[in-house]
């Protein structure tokens, strides 16, 4: 994943997924992924792919300017 890890990635989903009030069954649900699939991720246990990250991004209605700054504050 470039240079952001993937626990920082995986605080990153959790955040947002806490923000819109969704469970970790809910997020799954939305992305076709296993719910234990999720938590993993949330806690950098695995390391997503592309795919993976463009659909929790996708489910999670992110604008591509939060992906964009969170890529680019983890290369500063």
């Amino acid at each position: 994943m470039t240079n952001l890890t993937s626990r920082e990635f995986g605080k990153y989903i959790k955040r947002k997924r806490l923000d819109r009030k969704w469970t970790q069954e809910r997020l799954a649900d939305e992305t076709n992924m296993d719910e234990k699939y999720i938590s993993k991720l949330e806690n950098g246990k695995k390391d997503p792919r592309w795919s993976t990250i463009a659909k929790v991004v996708q489910a999670l209605d992110l604008p591509s300017i939060d992906i964009k700054e969170m890529l680019e504050k983890d290369r500063t």
